[in-house]
């Protein structure tokens, strides 16, 4: 849709244009030079706030609460998590201090491609985002798996569920593995809520990351015994650290280097054990 801007022509003879924006109508609304103002003054106050909660950190790391992957701390402490975990361990190696910036996983992915000093995890490599970010260093694996409520039978392929309602992370891989396969899905905005829409029966199957799915269930104070997996969906997916293209490439290569010193220490092999995932 394309908005036209009146021009006016002021008193100086230069031309001024109105400041517009799309009202709840779908019309057209002017802003008065009030309006304006504050809404100039509140990005300001939030670029301000987001450069002081940051100062004090090497490292800044937008990223999203996954349960298991990345969540934040229910007492005061650091967040945790595989990834986060895997994040600080890095950090550690390569003598930089880590901060983590939690949004809704949509609009981190997009604010970090315009933020070039800015990185992103657990991002999954896949062909649609590639040339998008700047892959800077593997964490580990993931594979989808499907779930169901019990007594229902998991579906042991996708095309066995292509007719039931299937639930999925909102803005993750795996909502793009499921257009590219022509599937149908409800996008829930967290894993928990998934959890919760399967055992509400809202949902019939939950296709879930396998290392995502017991830290949901539990986060939603659902038992896992009632849960049944299925089969798997698509090809083993890789989590990384990434960041906009345009971020420093020394930096990038020293955290290439310190994440290899970790794993040459065992360091991340350490948490995949204690977060129970297979090290290869």
């Amino acid at each position: 849709m394309v908005i036209d801007q009146e021009s006016h022509v002021g008193s100086d003879g230069r031309d001024r244009v109105a400041a517009m924006s799309l009202s709840t109508s779908g019309g057209i609304r002017r802003w008065s030079p009030l309006q304006t103002a504050v809404q100039l003054m509140f990005c300001v106050a939030s670029l301000l706030i987001a450069k002081v909660a940051y100062a004090g950190a090497d490292l800044e790391i937008l990223t999203s609460e996954i349960a298991g992957m990345a969540e934040k701390s229910a007492t005061p402490g650091s967040p945790h998590g595989i990834a986060l975990d895997m994040l600080d361990a890095i950090g550690d190696e390569a003598g930089l201090s880590v901060s983590y910036h939690f949004l809704p996983w949509l609009r981190a992915q997009k604010m970090v491609q315009y933020r070039p000093g800015t990185l992103i995890a657990p991002l999954t490599r896949t062909s649609e985002r590639e040339s998008h970010y700047l892959w800077i260093t593997h964490l580990y694996d993931y594979h989808q798996v499907l779930l169901t409520m019990a007594p229902n039978r998991p579906p042991a392929t996708i095309a066995e569920a292509a007719n039931q309602r299937i639930g999925v992370l909102r803005s993750s891989a795996g909502v793009d593995l499921l257009e590219k396969l022509g599937v149908h899905y409800q996008a829930g905005e967290t894993e928990t809520m998934n959890a919760l829409k399967l055992a509400a029966g809202r949902i019939d199957v939950w296709m879930v990351p396998d290392v995502v799915a017991l830290p949901s269930l539990r986060h939603a104070k659902l038992d896992p015994g009632k849960f049944l997996v299925g089969g798997t969906v698509g090809a083993t997916g890789s989590i990384y650290l990434a960041a906009s293209p345009a971020f420093d490439p020394a930096l990038a290569g020293r955290l290439r280097d310190a994440a290899a010193r970790a794993a040459h220490k065992k360091k991340l092999q350490a948490i995949q054990q204690r977060y129970q995932l297979r090290s290869e």
